[in-house]
């Protein structure tokens, strides 16, 4: 019996050594594992930061402006698509210039109501053929200065998609402004200016001022431009008022 107790605690003794002996490897490799996670777990967290600096960084695009209708919601859907096909035909065409002044000027027939029922009767008359109805779109909204708009129109009304023409033109040229930095000027004086000083004028040095402004941003630049508007509010006053709005 003593025997058979003196051997279990000699057993015990040598189990308990070679715990001794293993258990300082156990615990290294532990610590070393846990301080590869631990260093896994910097660098993957210093990535991401590093991946949103970047995209925090890069400009935004002509599809990555604010909505049309003022909502301050990123705009997209069809409407974006449709108008950044425009921009990129615009571009590759060598045409920016061109085409901005065609669309400012379909955008101001379309606002017109006279104009604008001519239109919807236009394009809701499926008696007419769409290369006939495509047609007659292109005569009614032109002349143009761009040879990228009208094929746009033909485009559009084979499409189905002529009905949305106004919201196209009004999204290109509110995501243009804001790209451009276009900020709008409003001159106030006691009497209208005449034709000649304001109206004659204007919008070709308008058109003059948005082509030095497409060449000095394609050329690496940026400088805002303005939109004028005119009116008459000072009475009794003299000199004029100039007020401009940032967007």
């Amino acid at each position: 019996m003593a025997r058979s107790s003196r051997t279990a605690l000699s057993l015990a003794a040598v189990a308990l050594g070679l715990l001794g002996l293993t258990a300082p490897a156990f615990t290294s490799f532990a610590l070393s594992k846990s301080t590869l996670h631990s260093n896994d777990q910097r660098s993957s967290g210093r990535t991401q930061r590093q991946a949103e600096v970047n995209r925090a960084l890069q400009p935004p695009a002509l599809v990555y402006s604010q909505a049309a209708d003022g909502s301050m919601l990123e705009a997209s859907g069809p409407i974006v698509t449709y108008s950044q096909a425009l921009f990129d035909a615009a571009k590759a065409k060598n045409e920016t210039v061109k085409v901005t002044m065609d669309v400012l000027a379909m955008k101001t027939k379309l606002q017109d109501d006279e104009f604008l029922e001519k239109w919807v009767l236009i394009t809701n008359n499926f008696n007419i053929e769409k290369k006939d109805r495509s047609s007659v779109l292109v005569d009614l909204l032109g002349p143009f200065k761009s040879t990228v708009v009208p094929k746009f129109i033909v485009f559009l009304t084979k499409k189905q998609r002529a009905m949305s023409l106004r919201r196209i033109v009004k999204h290109y040229v509110t995501a243009l402004y804001q790209q451009q930095a276009i900020e709008p000027v409003t001159v106030k004086s006691a009497q209208r200016p005449h034709a000649g000083a304001a109206g004659g004028h204007q919008a070709e040095d308008e058109g003059e001022d948005r082509r030095q402004g497409h060449q000095t941003h394609h050329g690496g630049g940026r400088q805002p431009l303005g939109r004028l508007h005119l009116g008459v509010g000072l009475r009794g006053q003299g000199g004029a008022q100039v007020a401009c709005k940032r967007h």
